[in-house]
């Protein structure tokens, strides 16, 4: 169906149908003085030839005249009480006959009371005929066909009788009849002009002030609707109002907006957001209903709504009953007589969906350029709504993940604690609280030389300084072991690392704390145990080594050859005891633990967990893994990723160093103070190639990095006279209370 045209420009022509309402009027409301000077003039000219006409031809001739009279006042009757019934096309046509029937009844005067002999009565008649039809243009002018059928009805029968006649005045009779058709024609036409003309400068006067007055409703009910959306930031009744207003200046009795969505396919469907309906109009029941239930949802894409999705343009439909482009409409739902859909856009995406239907007039893409300020609201109030939901939600998101964000922290072990550039608190956890022993509440908006010893504060600020002027610190990302002050005043060890980020364009540090009290204090106790023992076992060992020196220099004296052999084998053992004694303080004064990176581990647990881990790979080259625990509770201090790659390199060389068939037993037992991780070597020959590769000498020097020692030693199996080698880890064992 195509679009209809608008018909309110001003480049088009006049439509026929007010012009004709105007001739009906001016030749309906000119015909009461038309009747009566015609009846005074036949009256006149009745009288006037009595004495020389028959009274039969005068009284035949006024029956007709008087009877034409007569119908033309009945038909002025009938149209001023009933005018409304009938087109003003068929009152013209009524018109028209009874002008003619009139030219008819003054045509035929010539005929009954022409006097043959006596010119004076000819000219009086002649001059009648003339005074008559001159009268008409007067009242009918307004309409050619009336006015011309009029004058040659009422003139030619008179031309034609005195040419009959012969009459002197015959010829310029009849030259006078012509140009008097042609005055007629001529006069009737430029009053039909000017009529045109100013029933078109009327109807352009009555457009515009109809477009005024459309536009001064347009711009109250958007006026309205604003101020209600402002006060109630409410948009579904603002957009409720909105229909409703809109219909009634559009006089159409049904109406509806929409917003357009997606599925979860990128399909665009409509969802209904309010309908414009009267409590006391028979749609009321089925609107009503539908909007105290869920919003109405159109998917089906193939029906007049989609037509106006998929093309994004106005849709039009003067009978959608039977367009072909509709699908009919819901159950219940009110009969449609026209409709136009206008989709909405913002940001040149389509939104939204304004329809309007059943409206008194045709609608056309006047009735879009009218609502086009209501479009632009009706694009305002939804993309607002969308804007505010997703705030909302972005909100949401935000809040829920500012209550993450302060969950993860309050959960991190690490005291977390935030400072702006000029050292102010802005943020400190749960941990930090439990580190320092305040509430958030007192600490924050303090500065943070509150924690700190009077030593470091001028420090610290001497670096914050320096890193905001040059972007160049050591207090960026490094991290520290320094002291802290608790609420109580105590001073503590702990690790520190700072790093930066921007909020809002000012820097803000975030310092990570721990508190390393306990772990210093183990290590402490620990090399306080080895101090201990190494002290303990040297004073026996000197006192052994003098008492074996002068049994030894006894027995040479009195040649006591038999006891020479006894005494050296109790000085090898010696020699054996004061090595374990160095090694034990050597090891002692070589630790280098960081509180940082060392942590308490289960032994047996961690070790367990990678040789049932292996098994599977020991499986493929043919030999069993075994672990033989000879700890009971034991921890050690090692990081975790040492701890795995350690393991992890001792049960390669442990595949790697036996032959298929055999046995590895991993041993787990203390050594020196430490926790010895080791296995037995079978395969010598690839033994020997494995001391020679860098990789076991870059692991020696790892391992003393962590305070562990790889290394390797020979060892007596039960029941075999030979010796093996074995490869052992050492690894520190944590002293605890």
């Amino acid at each position: 169906m195509s679009e209809p045209a608008n018909s309110t420009e001003s480049t088009h022509p006049l439509s026929p149908e007010p012009f004709i309402r105007e001739q009906v009027q001016l030749l309906y409301n000119g015909l009461p003085l038309s009747l009566i000077s015609s009846l005074i003039i036949g009256l006149l000219l009745s009288i006037s030839h009595l004495p020389v006409v028959g009274q039969a031809e005068i009284i035949y001739w006024n029956i007709i005249l008087g009877v034409t009279l007569i119908l033309r006042l009945i038909l002025w009757q009938f149209w001023l009480n009933a005018g409304a019934l009938y087109t003003a096309k068929c009152w013209l046509q009524l018109f028209r006959v009874g002008a003619w029937i009139a030219g008819v009844a003054w045509g035929v005067a010539p005929l009954l009371i022409y006097a043959d002999d006596n010119s004076i009565y000819q000219a009086l008649l002649t001059f009648c005929l003339a005074g008559v039809v001159s009268g008409s243009l007067t009242s009918l002018s307004a309409d050619r066909l009336s006015a011309l059928g009029f004058a040659i009805l009422a003139v030619c029968p008179l031309t034609i009788l005195l040419i009959l006649n012969k009459s002197p005045v015959s010829v310029a009779m009849s030259v006078m009849t012509v140009l008097f058709i042609i005055f007629v024609v001529s006069s009737s036409g430029r009053t039909q002009k000017e009529l045109r003309s100013q029933i078109q400068q009327n109807e352009a006067l009555m457009a515009l002030g109809e477009e005024l007055q459309e536009n001064r409703d347009i711009d109250s009910i958007i006026t309205k609707i604003q101020s209600q959306f402002i006060s109630e930031h409410n948009y579904r009744d603002s957009l409720q109002s909105l229909i409703n207003e809109t219909s009634e200046t559009c006089e159409c009795k049904l109406g509806f907006i929409a917003d357009v969505r997606q599925d979860e396919k990128n399909q665009p469907y409509m969802r209904m957001l309010s309908y414009s309906y009267k409590k006391n109009d028979s749609n009321y029941d089925f609107f009503s209903r539908v909007k105290n239930s869920e919003p109405q949802e159109f998917r089906n894409l193939n029906g007049l709504f989609g037509k106006i999705i998929k093309t994004q343009k106005p849709v039009f439909s003067e009978n959608p009953r039977k367009d072909i482009r509709s699908i009919g409409t819901p159950e219940k739902h009110p009969e449609i007589f026209n409709f136009v859909g206008i989709p909405i856009f913002h940001a040149n995406e389509l939104i939204a969906v304004l329809g309007l239907a059943n409206s008194s007039k045709a609608f056309s893409h006047h009735t879009i350029n009218k609502l086009i300020p209501v479009i632009n609201l009706i694009s305002q109030l939804i993309s607002t709504s969308q804007l505010r939901y997703q705030h909302k939600q972005d909100l949401a998101v935000l809040e829920e993940a500012s209550v993450q964000t302060k969950t993860i922290l309050d959960d991190i072990a690490d005291g977390i604690i935030t400072i702006d550039q000029y050292g102010i608190i802005r943020s400190f956890n749960k941990a930090a609280e439990t580190i320092f022993g305040y509430n958030a509440e007192q600490i924050i908006g303090s500065n943070v030389d509150l924690l700190m010893p009077d030593k470091d504060k001028r420090e610290h600020a001497d670096r914050i300084s320096q890193h905001l002027k040059s972007g160049n610190s050591k207090i960026i990302g490094v991290a520290r072991e320094v002291i802290g002050i608790r609420r109580n005043g105590k001073h503590f060890p702990m690790d520190l690392m700072v790093s930066k980020v921007t909020q809002k364009g000012e820097p803000l540090f975030i310092g990570v704390v721990r508190d390393i009290s306990e772990k210093i204090n183990l290590l402490d106790a620990h090399n306080n145990q080895l101090k201990k023992l190494a002290t303990e076992l040297r004073v026996p060992s000197h006192a052994l080594s003098l008492a074996l020196s002068i049994l030894e220099s006894s027995i040479n004296q009195n040649s006591l050859g038999n006891c020479v052999s006894i005494v050296r084998s109790a000085r090898a053992e010696q020699s054996k005891l004061q090595e374990k004694i160095q090694s034990i303080t050597s090891d002692g004064n070589k630790t280098k633990i960081s509180a940082q990176d060392l942590k308490e581990i289960s032994a047996f647990e961690a070790i367990q967990y990678w040789v049932d881990s292996y098994r599977h790979i020991a499986s493929f080259r043919g030999v069993k893994l075994a672990l033989v625990n000879n700890l009971h509770d034991e921890v050690i201090l090692a990081t975790e990723s040492h701890l795995e790659k350690s393991i992890i390199y001792l049960l390669n060389l442990a595949i790697e160093c036996n032959q298929e068939g055999d046995d590895i037993k991993i041993f787990l037992d203390q050594s020196k103070g430490k926790v010895r991780i080791y296995f037995v070597v079978k395969n010598r020959d690839y033994f020997d190639s494995v001391l020679n590769k860098s990789q076991w000498e870059f692991h020696k020097k790892e391992f003393l990095r962590y305070s562990s020692v790889l290394e390797t030693e020979k060892i007596a199996i039960a029941d075999s006279a030979e010796q093996y080698d074995v490869v052992y880890i050492n690894f520190l064992l944590a002293i605890t209370k």
